[in-house]
């Protein structure tokens, strides 16, 4: 079944999507940075600045599988919005673990694969909002 996809909507939906898992990402960085110190909430200036940062590095991440994913979306029909979410974990599971290699970390802590997957469910469930797969999705 081939179905046509509306290429800016894709375009507009990883944008979305990198900015989303770039926040989630932002929080996790300011709450993991302070664990042994009492609880402060970040500013939003302070969020707003390492979202900003953090966004060089969603944002290639979500070009590079924006086509794939638009691929399978134009395949196999619209996908539903919590198969976008695992998906979405996935993506982010692989993206932040190769990111790490790349440091040359020789371990990565639990945490760290908690918020990679969370950012990516996050911007999984964007995309499948704004490309529509909660309404004649397959299951």
């Amino acid at each position: 079944m081939n179905i046509p996809i509306s290429f800016p909507r894709l375009v507009a939906a990883m944008f979305f999507a990198a900015v989303v898992a770039a926040f989630t990402l932002a929080l996790a960085l300011h709450f993991m940075a302070q664990a042994a110190q009492p609880l402060v909430t970040p500013t939003v200036a302070q969020l707003l600045g390492m979202s900003l940062l953090l966004m060089f590095f969603t944002m290639p991440l979500a070009a590079v599988l924006a086509l794939p994913f638009g691929w399978v979306w134009q395949r196999f029909g619209p996908i539903r919005v919590w198969w976008c979410a695992l998906l979405g974990v996935v993506s982010g599971l692989v993206g932040g673990y190769s990111l790490l290699l790349l440091t040359f970390m020789p371990t990565v802590r639990w945490e760290s694969a908690i918020w990679f997957g969370l950012g990516g469910a996050a911007a999984g469930l964007v995309v499948g909002s704004i490309m529509g797969g909660g309404r004649s999705g397959r299951g």
